[in-house]
């Protein structure tokens, strides 16, 4: 039996990872995962105030390990599967990467990015709308830490990973 693609998808916050994973997981027929739909499930209610950064990104680090676990048995099974994971760091991609080629799996990255202001809007217009890409406000403290976190992808990553710059307008 023929294993599926893995179609994995980083950018910054605001990029517009989210609806293009909605996309993408309807042109491959694949199941789409998200990091931040299994976060507020298992987590949001949890968190009062400010959320403690090494709290956060341990429950992050968690959700990804148990989509990994399912996604993982599907992609053997043949399923395509959508990852819509933010990966901001060059490290989580590389993890991600590296799973992959132990199980022998295809892998398409997908990196989003927009200009900074564009992305501040859709931020706001998506906390006011509760539209089909929202999980829970972002605030602007949050987008600016999630900003500042998010790596670039250096140069080795470019050889495996399709651009797609979202548009310059909201």
């Amino acid at each position: 039996m023929e294993k599926g693609i893995a179609h994995i998808i980083f950018g910054p916050i605001g990029a517009g990872k989210s609806t293009f994973a909605f996309e993408l997981s309807k042109l491959h027929k694949a199941i789409k995962f998200s990091t931040d739909e299994w976060f507020k499930t298992l987590f949001f209610d949890d968190i009062k105030g400010m959320p403690n950064l090494e709290w956060t990104f341990e429950r992050i680090t968690r959700c990804e390990n148990q989509i990994w676990v399912i996604a993982k048995q599907l992609l053997v099974a043949g399923s395509d599967v959508v990852l819509d994971l933010g990966l901001h760091r060059i490290s989580d991609r590389k993890r991600f990467k590296t799973l992959c080629e132990e199980f022998d799996i295809e892998y398409q990255f997908y990196f989003l990015s927009a200009d900074r202001t564009i992305r501040q809007k859709r931020i706001l217009k998506r906390n006011e709308g509760n539209g089909e890409t929202f999980d829970f406000p972002v605030s602007p403290e949050i987008f600016e830490i999630t900003d500042r976190m998010f790596e670039v992808p250096c140069k080795s990553e470019v050889l495996y990973t399709k651009h797609i710059d979202t548009g310059t307008s909201a």
